[in-house]
């Protein structure tokens, strides 16, 4: 879940408190749960698919798609480091 490039809204920290680390992985589970039990709808002809109402366009089953729930141990807010 540990970002490759640290966002820019972290771009002058370096480590993640334990704190924020919680709430990143508490709202990435509440994410995930959201996006697997959301309700399949059927294709309309003419319909555009980016209009859910959620916003995500639901291109894949989101069963198949692993992203983590957790960020990295030492907490750091990116994988590459300066």
């Amino acid at each position: 879940m540990t970002p490759f490039q640290r966002p820019v809204e972290q771009a002058d920290k370096e480590f993640l408190t334990e704190e924020e680390a919680a709430d990143i992985e508490q709202a990435e589970i509440a994410k995930n749960e959201a996006l697997l039990n959301r309700p399949a709808l059927r294709t309309v002809a003419g319909a555009s698919v980016d209009r859910g109402v959620d916003g995500a366009p639901g291109a894949y089953n989101n069963f198949w798609m692993e992203r983590g729930t957790t960020v990295l141990p030492n907490r750091r807010t990116s994988v590459i480091t300066d």
